[in-house]
C-alpha cells in the first residue's frame, strides 16, 4: 500500500504578521523548492514550526526588527572603507608579528613563552575586532555591536 504524501506545508501561515518576513508570502513554488533544497527535513508543518522557533532564527529576526541596528550597518556598508579596514589589519599583523618574535626571544621558559603567546594574541584580537572597526566606523559600530550583544543575551542566555 502506497502511503499518501503529506501536502505541502503553508509557509506563509507559519510567518506572524509583525516581522518582515510576513510582506514575503513564500508561495507554493518556493515551498516545494524548499523541499527538494532539504527533502529530508521540511516536510510538514512541525518541521517549518521548529526551524521558526529555534535561537537562531529568532537571533535574526530580532536584528532584522531592531531599526538603529539596520540603519547602523547601512552606514557601515555606505562608508566604504572596506580597503582601508583591511590595510590597517595587514599593518597590525605585520607589527605584532614582529612584536611577538621580539617577545618570544627575549622569553627563557616555556612558562614565559606561553604567557607572551597569550597576551600578545588577546591584544590582536581586541584591536582587530574592537580597536580598528571602531576607529573606522565611530558609532556605527558601536550600536551593531550593542545589537549584536542584546540579541545573543536575549536569544541564548535567555
Amino acid at each position: 500500500m502506497a502511503a499518501t504524501p503529506t501536502p505541502p506545508p503553508n509557509l506563509a501561515a507559519l510567518i506572524p504578521s509583525d516581522t518582515p518576513l510576513y510582506e514575503l508570502r513564500i508561495s507554493k513554488d518556493a515551498a516545494e523548492w524548499l523541499k527538494t533544497l532539504s527533502p529530508d527535513y521540511f516536510q510538514t508543518n512541525e518541521d517549518l514550526e521548529h526551524a521558526w522557533a529555534s535561537p537562531f532564527t529568532q537571533f535574526g529576526l530580532t536584528l532584522l526588527k531592531d531599526s538603529e541596528f539596520k540603519s547602523a550597518c547601512l552606514q557601515i556598508r555606505n562608508a566604504h572603507m572596506g580597503v582601508n579596514l583591511i590595510g590597517y589589519e595587514l599593518v597590525l599583523i605585520a607589527v605584532l608579528w614582529t612584536f611577538r618574535a621580539w617577545k618570544l626571544q627575549k622569553a627563557t621558559t616555556l612558562l614565559q613563552k606561553l604567557l607572551s603567546q597569550a597576551w600578545i594574541a588577546m591584544l590582536f584580537w581586541g584591536i582587530a575586532i574592537l580597536g580598528i572597526p571602531w576607529v573606522l566606523y565611530g558609532g556605527a559600530y558601536g550600536v551593531v555591536l550593542k545589537g549584536v550583544f542584546r540579541a545573543v543575551l536575549r536569544h541564548f542566555f535567555a
